[in-house]
């Protein structure tokens, strides 16, 4: 399985995303879940943004040596899942790459049963330190109920 988190530059939420799934899947002992980020506007191998590298450091995420890239179809093709940042991410793809968009989610909203008034995770970038934390704060919340998602789908797999 190959999950995607697009985003606009790939400089901040969609790397976010990446190494912090990465290692909550990691944590709880799922294996053979590949994890990749682009950008619906990214320039290809721009560093991520120095603010998204300092708080991931802080929660012991190392997010140095990502380089941004630009989303293509063949990198919509290769994922199982594809979670985008927000509504408007979601709303591209599936215009642009209509045939690739077929299982294309709001982040916030995949494999969820109640409806957050928030839908979207916010842009950082051009904020100050205190965005950034809370930008990976509301990640790893979500990815913390993705993972445990993604946990009970995997063991219902290996009983089957």
């Amino acid at each position: 399985m190959t999950i995607l988190f697009v985003c606009t530059g790939n400089t901040c939420r969609s790397p976010m995303a990446e190494v912090i799934l990465r290692q909550k899947l990691a944590h709880h002992g799922l294996q053979g879940i590949q994890v990749a980020s682009a950008g619906v506007a990214a320039e290809e191998g721009f560093p991520a943004h120095p603010l998204a590298i300092g708080v991931c450091l802080e929660h012991g995420l190392k997010l140095n040596q990502h380089r941004s890239r630009q989303l293509t179809s063949a990198l919509m093709r290769e994922a199982d899942v594809i979670l985008g940042m927000t509504e408007s991410h979601t709303h591209l793809l599936s215009e642009t790459y209509p045939e690739e968009a077929a299982d294309t989610h709001l982040l916030k909203l995949y494999e969820r049963e109640d409806i957050p008034r928030d839908r979207n995770i916010a842009d950082p970038i051009g904020m100050d330190p205190i965005q950034y934390q809370r930008c990976f704060n509301e990640l790893e919340s979500e990815l913390e109920r993705i993972v445990k998602v993604l946990g009970n789908k995997y063991r219902k797999e290996k009983m089957c």
